[in-house]
């Protein structure tokens, strides 16, 4: 059973970097700042969706 929970990504990230970066077109700047901020911003509709999974 945890493997397959492990599947389903990494804790505390809704779509990894990889997944998101399929969406946007090439990136023709400096692609670490950009998938830190991905990473950063990434972090909290995670914490929102547990928010409310634990708060109601």
């Amino acid at each position: 059973m945890q493997k397959d929970f492990l599947a389903l990504g990494h804790p505390g990230v809704c779509m990894t970097w990889e997944e998101a970066k399929a969406y946007f077109p090439v990136v023709q700047g400096n692609e670490s700042l950009i998938r830190e901020i991905w990473e950063r911003i990434e972090y909290w509709p995670w914490l929102f969706i547990w928010h409310i999974l634990l708060s109601f």
